[in-house]
């Protein structure tokens, strides 16, 4: 169904066929357009399943057309790792209507990405029920309803900024969420300890980064007893399988680790990524992954 761009000035070496030779000779050739009732587009973790959705509803896969495409429902696949990929092919795709299906990420979060789209669902991240999860929500669309933190400071190990800042900024970029960070919200010449306070308390959501670095950081023991002083709601997430403080060791807490195994098409950092944005939903989100901080001592 791929076609091939026509050349109209006449340049081309392969006439009436464009050799792409257009781009280095400063002349441009008309690129051809699909036409279809729908199109799926999906992030490079979710390739066969936007093909079954395509067969299943006699469509399309954006990724296997190189040219523009023009088509009557658009329908989304995301797991929020992906966000920049999906916007930069939207980029070619004009659509009548469009709806979002979020795979294995709350679909309040993944709709503040997609805010243009007309519908959004929540599938199942479960791939024993992924395809009959889809279907469903092709039938009957929901819209995302649940309240979300809207501003989040998270404590962290200054060694372990380096992975940590790139996802930040990248929730900040696409998500709209306010976060406080160390590494890049404090102003030079600043009192960084009034600052510190300051923020905490007007942070709703407050996330530890655990690490073997975090648990030995003097500073971020302070930032968690303020924390705790202020009654903030704090949650933890583990780079690692480091035991987690004393003084913290009540509180259940995620493994990056353990959420990578069960979801291995995951990066690192599109884990973490993940599990900071389920931590934003003002909910008690219970996984089959998430564990004790007992369970985590004995590690």
């Amino acid at each position: 169904m791929v076609r091939m761009k026509r050349c109209i000035c006449g340049k081309s070496s392969q006439f009436p066929i464009c050799d792409n030779q257009h781009k280095s000779q400063g002349w441009s050739c008309r690129q051809e357009r699909t036409r279809v009732s729908r199109c799926v587009l999906a992030g490079p973790h979710y390739i066969s399943l936007a093909e079954k959705i395509a067969h299943h509803l006699n469509g399309i896969t954006a990724h296997s057309i190189d040219e523009k495409i023009v088509c009557q429902e658009l329908i989304l696949l995301s797991d929020g790792s992906d966000i920049e990929y999906l916007h930069q092919e939207m980029n070619r795709i004009s659509s009548s209507q469009e709806r979002l299906l979020a795979i294995g990420i709350p679909v309040e979060i993944v709709s503040k990405a997609f805010l243009s789209l007309s519908s959004y669902h929540q599938i199942d991240d479960d791939f024993r029920t992924l395809w009959m999860s889809c279907q469903r929500a092709l039938e009957n669309p929901t819209y995302p309803t649940q309240q979300m933190y809207s501003s989040l400071f998270i404590s962290h190990a200054v060694q372990d900024e380096q992975g940590i800042l790139p996802i930040v900024q990248y929730i900040r970029q696409h998500f709209s969420i306010e976060i406080f960070l160390c590494t890049d919200s404090i102003r030079s010449g600043s009192n960084w300890y009034q600052t510190i306070v300051e923020q905490l308390a007007q942070s709703q959501k407050v996330i530890a980064i655990n690490s073997a670095d975090f648990g030995s950081s003097t500073f971020c023991a302070f930032e968690m007893g303020i924390s705790r002083a202020l009654g903030k709601d704090l949650s933890i997430i583990n780079l690692d399988d480091s035991p987690l403080p004393a003084h913290l060791q009540d509180i259940q807490s995620r493994f990056v680790p353990r959420y990578q195994r069960n979801k291995p098409w995951l990066t690192i950092k599109e884990a973490l990524s993940e599990l900071l944005l389920r931590e934003l939903l003002k909910v008690d989100a219970a996984e089959e992954n998430s564990h004790t901080c007992n369970d985590a001592s004995s590690h």
